[in-house]
C-alpha cells in the first residue's frame, strides 16, 4: 500500500511520541518502513547502539554460566544474539551445554580473602584473561570480589621491558591486537604505536 506524503509524516509523529514499535503496531506498517521514512524527513531521532566495555561484557558472559543465555538476556537488556556474538570472540561458556544448569568447578570453590587478594593483583598485573586462565575462575568472580573487597580496578601506569614489549608483540602477531590488549590488560593503542615504532625499524 502506498502513504501519502501527510500520512508518512503523520506516522512519523506518533512514532516519536509514543515509540516505534507502537506506532507499527497502530498503523500496521513496518519498522522498516518508518525507519526508510525518517531517513527521508528525520522527524524523530535515531538511536545510536550502546557501547560495551570489555569489563561489562566479561560480566555479562559470567552471569550467563550461572542464570542461563535467556535470563541474563532479560537482567541486562541485551539480545541473546549480541552476547553468542561476544562468547564467539571471548569463549567463556561452552557452547551446546544447557546453560543455568552448566556449573563449571570454580563457581563452588570457596577462596579465603587472601587468596581472592592474591588472585586480583595477578588480574592487575598479567590482565583478566590471564587470571581467569591461572586460577580457574571467571571474569564475574573477579568483579564481584573487587566489589565485596572495596578495590577499585584503576589501570596504574606501567613499564614494560623490551622481552615483555617483544612478547606482547609476538601475541597480537598470532591472535589480534584486540586479544593481546584483553590478554596483558594493556592499552590498544599503545600496541598499535609499538607495531608502528617496530615497521619503521624494519623499514629502516
Amino acid at each position: 500500500m502506498a502513504y501519502t506524503h501527510e500520512q508518512q509524516l503523520e506516522m512519523l509523529r506518533y512514532a516519536k511520541k509514543h515509540g516505534v514499535k507502537n506506532a507499527s503496531r497502530h498503523f500496521g506498517v513496518s519498522l522498516r518502513s518508518l525507519a526508510m521514512w525518517n531517513k527521508k524527513y528525520n522527524v524523530y531521532p535515531v538511536r545510536l547502539p550502546r557501547q560495551y566495555t570489555t569489563e561489562q561484557k566479561y560480566n555479562i558472559l559470567g552471569a550467563v554460566i550461572k542464570y542461563g543465555l535467556q535470563q541474563t538476556a532479560k537482567m541486562y537488556n541485551v539480545t541473546e544474539s549480541l552476547i553468542s556474538v561476544w562468547n564467539d570472540e571471548y569463549n567463556i561458556y561452552p557452547k551446546g551445554q544447557h546453560l543455568g544448569e552448566y556449573a563449571p568447578r570454580h563457581l563452588y570453590i570457596k577462596r579465603t580473602a587472601d587468596t581472592k587478594l592474591e588472585i586480583l593483583k595477578f588480574a592487575k598485573k598479567y590482565g583478566t584473561v590471564a587470571a581467569c586462565e591461572k586460577y580457574d575462575v571467571s571474569p564475574q568472580n573477579l568483579a564481584n570480589w573487587r566489589y565485596r573487597l572495596g578495590i577499585k580496578n584503576k589501570r596504574s601506569k606501567r613499564k614494560f621491558s623490551p622481552e615483555q614489549k617483544s612478547e606482547i608483540l609476538a601475541y597480537a602477531a598470532k591472535h589480534s591486537v584486540a586479544r593481546a590488549a584483553q590478554y596483558f590488560d594493556i592499552n590498544s593503542t599503545l600496541i598499535r604505536i609499538w607495531i608502528k615504532k617496530q615497521q619503521n625499524q624494519n623499514s629502516r
